[in-house]
């Protein structure tokens, strides 16, 4: 099991990783990569450590067939209304996820079915609630008095004359040219928060001890570094501007800054809550507080 999790880790993160260098980038692309490789590394964790007792003959079939469905599906459902047209890395995630399904569900392989379906879970709960996307203001409209004025704050920190004016944020680039920079409520950082959620949820089914008084304050810091971590997307932002003003340079921050920030907070967070708390062994003869 273990064996056969680990090929799949490999091919399909490469398939994953290889479609959106290749690509053109959507909205939640690096999301997409970094929640496949989050299942991807609890597949490996639960093929190593999970008794398999398979499944009744009746499920492997109903899982193959929901499998099958969504592979079908991610072909579909551009033309539904769904994802981002015309056929983005969500939909190959979809699609890779629904390969999965039917995959382990054929091979018998119990532990690794849930995991598998995770990313497909949560691609569809971005994909359903992007269709209702006004309500997405009462959720992320308390977050943009704070990013703006936090962001405001540490460019006159360092030495950037930067004053805010409503929802945007004004300020002279180094050639006393004016900049103004708009902060949307897709700038507030409401899909890092939703991804983090949606990956704390997925260790949570595989790890008990997420549910703790401790791991609530891991839990409470990994909010905090990402909501940190889309300030600093928009600081970078503006001291671009602030460098360059409107240019190309300008531009591939905008692009680029958000997921490098949101991975690296990831990659350290997940690594010191994994090492620090999720793996570590309890003392003998106590257990987790909770």
């Amino acid at each position: 099991m273990y064996k056969t999790s680990r090929i799949w880790f490999v091919l399909s993160t490469l398939a994953l990783v290889m479609w959106y260098i290749i690509f053109p980038p959507s909205l939640l692309g690096h999301w997409v990569l970094f929640i496949w490789i989050l299942s991807g590394i609890i597949v490996l964790y639960r093929a190593k450590n999970a008794e398999n007792k398979g499944l009744e003959k009746q499920k492997r079939i109903l899982v193959i067939l929901a499998g099958i469905f969504f592979c079908i599906f991610s072909f579909i459902s551009v033309p539904m209304g769904f994802g981002n047209p015309p056929y983005s890395i969500s939909e190959f995630a979809i699609l890779l996820s629904g390969i999965s399904l039917a995959v382990f569900a054929y091979l018998n392989l119990q532990p690794l079915v849930l995991p598998a379906s995770f990313p497909l879970i949560t691609i569809l709960g971005y994909q359903i609630y992007d269709l209702f996307r006004e309500n997405i203001e009462w959720i992320a409209t308390p977050l943009l008095d704070p990013d703006i004025n936090i962001t405001v704050f540490i460019l006159n920190l360092i030495g950037i004359n930067a004053v805010r004016e409503d929802h945007i944020i004004s300020f002279p680039s180094i050639n006393n040219a004016e900049m103004r920079i708009p902060i949307v409520l897709d700038c507030t950082g409401i899909w890092s928060l939703g991804a983090f959620t949606a990956s704390i949820i997925l260790v949570a089914l595989v790890f008990p001890r997420v549910i703790s008084k401790k791991g609530f304050v891991f839990i409470s810091i990994g909010y905090l570094g990402t909501f940190l971590a889309n300030i600093l997307r928009i600081v970078l932002i503006c001291i671009s501007a602030y460098l360059y003003e409107y240019s190309a340079i300008t531009y591939t921050t905008h692009i680029h800054a958000g997921w490098i920030a949101f991975s690296v907070w990831m990659i350290a967070f997940w690594y010191i809550f994994f090492s620090r708390y999720l793996l570590r062994e309890e003392p003998t003869g106590t257990s987790p507080k909770r």
